[in-house]
């Protein structure tokens, strides 16, 4: 499930590393391009290419940032601190961010973007809120705009107005991983490393420009790691690309369209936009630690059931907040009664044998079986958090009046 902005972030949260880091002023940049990482354009696609190959630029750059969630956070701070260290290289930044949303049940909430919060709050810059391209023009001139978790494609005549084009970061090993979700989806597949790119902006599509930088990232705390853990792994390393980069130059002149190569580690998929189908939860396919893993990354998982209330026969949706896996306890004190039961039917047992507060179980497709207990839901209708009440009534009447499930 995509968090949901409801949140400021202080300035002084912030790691220490992003202010105090220091950015190669000479060719020591050049560590951060990889040899692998140049792409030949498609010449049979027709693109604007940046032709002005004049580097380091005869004045600072005014740069048009477009961002929105704390991952682009890092990047701007980054890049101010650089503006005030070094204004020979940024003599401006004007930042765009998407406007505030309405969220919660009966959308009565109204969510500001953590980016315009922060700008405001701590760094004082002018701050653009726009939905859409359409009908909008930069207030002043700029040469190069950036984008970093933005999630709206700059249009050619933006891209064309700006002296150097556009830089887009993506936090994976490009072309590896393209699309909107790349955090997500490197838990989700299990995976052990991902990455930071630096590309070029395509204005016709996402994440189809030369890649000119790429550094490798492993995943923190392999097995255990949340979306917010690995983004605090790699925004460091992301506004530290993006200064070195800026000061390289390595962009001047590439274009705009990549070849598609391999990604990193010589794997390529896709990170589309986390929906609510994709925390869904597959009894008959999910195993216990594919079911643990997308809990740990998306939030919460759901799935919708026949509900008997009274004589009526309704459909409810229970999501799921918190499980553990009890198969060892389970198994070692239940031998007489472990038969193996349908994954995903709850049923409730209790380990001393003792009618009251007994726990809520579920066996998982696995084999051997394993079980997990469902310690904490919300049934729809109900007060949140507090769907096992709902549930633990349920099934008691269920059985004492053998109601199939």
């Amino acid at each position: 499930m995509t968090p949901v902005w409801n949140f400021r972030i202080p300035f002084r949260s912030l790691p220490s590393s992003l202010f105090a880091c220091q950015f190669p002023k000479s060719n020591q940049g050049r560590r951060f391009i990889s040899s692998t990482t140049a792409s030949s354009s498609n010449p049979s696609t027709t693109t604007p290419t940046v032709t002005n190959t004049k580097w380091p630029p005869s004045s600072p750059l005014k740069i048009l940032f477009c961002g929105s969630d704390p991952f682009s956070i890092a990047s701007l701070t980054a890049l101010h601190a650089e503006s005030n260290t070094d204004s020979s290289l940024i003599s401006s930044l004007e930042i765009i961010t998407r406007p505030p949303k309405r969220t919660g049940r009966g959308l009565k909430t109204i969510t500001t973007v953590p980016l315009t919060s922060f700008t405001r709050d701590e760094l004082d810059l002018p701050v653009h809120e726009i939905d859409t391209f359409t009908g909008w023009t930069p207030p002043r001139p700029y040469d190069l705009v950036l984008t970093v978790s933005f999630g709206l494609l700059v249009p050619e005549r933006i891209l064309k107005a700006a002296r150097y084009g556009g830089l887009n970061v993506h936090p994976s090993l490009l072309p590896d991983l393209r699309g909107a979700a790349p955090l997500q989806w490197t838990l989700l597949k299990g995976r052990t490393g991902t990455g930071v790119s630096v590309q070029t902006m395509h204005p016709k599509v996402f994440d189809r420009g030369v890649v000119v930088a790429r550094r490798k990232v492993e995943v923190p705390k392999e097995g255990e790691c949340t979306v917010e853990e690995l983004r605090g792994a790699v925004e460091g390393v992301a506004g530290e690309m993006l200064v070195g980069v800026l000061r390289e130059g390595s962009f001047v002149g590439v274009g705009v369209e990549g070849s598609g190569g391999e990604g990193g580690e010589g794997v390529v998929e896709n990170a589309p936009k986390i929906t609510k189908e994709d925390s869904r939860v597959r009894w008959k396919s999910w195993g216990c630690d594919e079911l643990m893993r997308r809990l740990r990354v998306l939030g919460q998982v759901w799935e919708d059931v026949e509900w008997m209330a009274t004589a009526k026969e309704t459909s409810k949706r229970i999501m799921y907040h918190e499980l553990k896996d009890v198969s060892e306890l389970y198994f070692s004190q239940a031998s007489e009664r472990a038969e193996t039961k349908e994954p995903g039917n709850l049923f409730l047992w209790s380990p001393d044998g003792a009618a009251q507060n007994p726990l809520l179980l579920a066996f998982t497709c696995d084999t051997p079986p394993r079980v997990v207990q469902v310690a904490q839901t919300t049934v729809s209708g109900g007060q949140k958090g507090h769907g096992n009440k709902d549930i633990t009534r349920f099934l008691r009447r269920r059985d004492k009046e053998r109601i199939p499930c």
